[in-house]
């Protein structure tokens, strides 16, 4: 998590951010859920200045992390390296087994301590 706090996610040469780039692999058809560890999907991301100019983009899926093995709980981590341009970025997909909350309202609650943020950092 320290490591993937202080990387630089954009690449001047295209314009693109990680988020942007992720969103665009989800476009792309990219199901980074059904990836197995050490699969390696790629594709064109359109920059963000043009939209005929694109940037090659790489994305491999790391190792299944066990918070259990650290004594942080039962939650689950799944890095995924991501490379474009001049940008080498490593993205996390915490919880990736479970479903997303429902609909309805929810109630937003601020966490404090670096332990408990770690649990739910999702970088990207």
């Amino acid at each position: 998590v320290e490591q993937a706090q202080n990387q630089d996610t954009y690449d001047e040469e295209s314009g693109l951010e990680l988020h942007d780039v992720l969103e665009q692999a989800g476009d792309e058809g990219v199901d980074l859920d059904a990836m197995e560890e050490g699969e390696i999907a790629t594709f064109e991301a359109v920059s963000a200045y043009s939209a005929r100019s694109t940037q090659q983009v790489t994305i491999e899926k790391g190792p299944l992390y066990r918070y259990a093995d650290y004594n942080l709980g039962t939650y689950l981590t799944e890095p995924y390296y991501i490379s474009y341009g001049n940008v080498r970025a490593i993205a996390y997909c915490v919880q990736p087994a479970k479903p997303g909350p429902g609909s309805g309202n929810y109630i937003i609650t601020k966490i404090g301590d670096n332990q408990a943020l770690a649990k739910v950092c999702y970088y990207g």
